[in-house]
């Protein structure tokens, strides 16, 4: 079985869903085949193991067995008085029960848009908050220098990328931006398809207590509908000191060259929208 077939089935095989032949044929080139075995276990970790804590958080929470039972008795008793206001009360109790696990477990996994007020305007707020936006938090850290790709927006057809450089900061320098602008970073799929990228914009507000600035770039074409992985590829940073007080750059220090990657799955249902 060729690699691209594997990557088809990588969905199906990790839930199980497979005949057996096509089971047997994924598994065993996943054996022998290291690029599609580290495939497979970053999507396994997407699928699975990072809903471990979500299972593990359900599972302390002790629901007694017979907590149905007492509700629907509850409700009957009071019927003839009030049946709308307890039937409502042993719902909610039910609900809260079961749900408030995975309230906790998200909650704890929002975008951190507190780092970024005054950067991401309120329409791209809203699209994050009603579910046209994707958590990435994902980061590649190089020459000391950390490149995080935090999330991603959908707005129309397009895709706004949220990400962060963060430099030590020295005398010197507090800052860290793509070399040229951003002809310096790629963004491509799990197949090899780049996409251009379009209007960008940064941020130095967090320069001088963080050494961090804050950015955003859109991909200026639709996603393709096979594409379910992107890699984001920088080469090379310019470092230099920035004052956020007079919003300007100062002297450049250096450039540096390296190759911060990384990779995320994309929400399919979100490149569906």
């Amino acid at each position: 079985m060729e690699c691209n077939m594997v990557a088809e089935y990588l969905y199906e095989y990790i839930y199980n869903e497979l005949n057996r032949d096509t089971y047997t044929a994924v598994k065993e080139h996943l054996e022998s085949c290291g690029k599609c075995r580290t495939e497979y276990d970053e999507l396994k970790q997407l699928l699975i193991d990072n809903a471990n804590p979500l299972h593990k958080l359900k599972e302390s929470i002790e629901i007694p067995d017979d907590l149905a039972c007492k509700a629907k008795n509850a409700v009957l008793r009071r019927v003839k008085t009030r049946p709308f206001k307890y039937l409502i009360a042993a719902c909610m109790t039910i609900v809260l029960l079961y749900t408030a696990p995975v309230f906790a477990y998200y909650a704890a996994s929002i975008f951190p848009f507190e780092q970024y007020i005054g950067f991401l305007d309120k329409d791209m707020v809203k699209e994050f908050k009603e579910g046209r936006g994707q958590v990435i938090g994902r980061s590649s850290t190089m020459s000391k220098v950390t490149f995080t790709v935090d999330g991603m927006v959908k707005t129309d057809d397009k895709f706004i990328v949220i990400f962060t450089i963060k430099v030590p900061i020295t005398d010197e320098y507090n800052y860290g931006m793509p070399v040229g602008g951003f002809d310096v970073i790629t963004v491509q799929d799990q197949f090899g398809k780049k996409y251009r990228i379009g209007s960008a914009e940064g941020s130095n507000e967090r320069a001088t207590d963080e050494g961090e600035f804050q950015y955003m770039f859109e991909i200026d074409e639709p996603l393709s509908f096979w594409s379910y992985k992107l890699n984001i590829r920088l080469t090379a940073i310019e470092l230099g000191h920035s004052n956020p007080g007079e919003n300007k750059y100062f002297a450049k220090y250096k450039n540096i060259y390296s190759d911060w990657n990384v990779s995320f799955y994309i929400n399919r249902s979100l490149n569906r929208r």
